[in-house]
């Protein structure tokens, strides 16, 4: 009975590694682009592109800074996909992209259930992020907001003195 076991298991071995060589290199998928939130990575293709397509614009945006270079964007944290077809509709690129954390400067804090996520380079400051806690990080983009504010009023005051 253990010859006959033995001989199951190489019998099922020999069959999901043939199995393999009928899959061929075409279906075996490649890895994903990834990304960080709020960071860029430009992407050359091969010929000129005439559509550009983002799954989930949400997560990742594409920007065309000529038909054949564009910049992908990181915007939250998720995986989507891009397509780019050519003038003919067929396909120049099918791509996954794959934005997570830029989690070399950050830093999270947990209080319970609340978190908070802060950019430590070098000095910890906040770094509003999908997930913290949303009284945080509500009043955080506040003071941000009011932060370009003011400072578009003081370029403008420059402006109109300098004239």
């Amino acid at each position: 009975m253990c010859a006959v076991n033995q001989f199951a298991r190489l019998f099922l071995a020999s069959a999901i590694l043939s199995s393999f060589s009928l899959i061929g290199p075409a279906a075996i998928a490649k890895e994903p682009l990834r990304i960080k939130v709020d960071y860029a990575r430009v992407m050359r293709i091969a010929e000129p592109a005439a559509t550009v397509i983002i799954g989930n614009p949400a997560i990742a945006d594409a920007t065309v800074k000529n038909r054949q270079m564009l910049v992908i964007t990181g915007k939250s944290f998720g995986t989507t996909n891009l397509i780019i077809l050519n003038e003919a509709g067929e396909t120049i690129a099918n791509e996954i992209i794959s934005v997570g954390a830029a989690s070399d400067l950050a830093v999270t804090i947990y209080r319970g259930a609340k978190r908070q996520t802060l950019n430590c380079d070098p000095v910890c400051q906040p770094a509003p992020s999908a997930g913290d806690d949303s009284e945080l990080f509500s009043t955080t983009i506040a003071q941000f907001g009011e932060r370009s504010k003011l400072a578009e009023e003081q370029l403008q005051a420059q402006e109109s003195t300098a004239q």
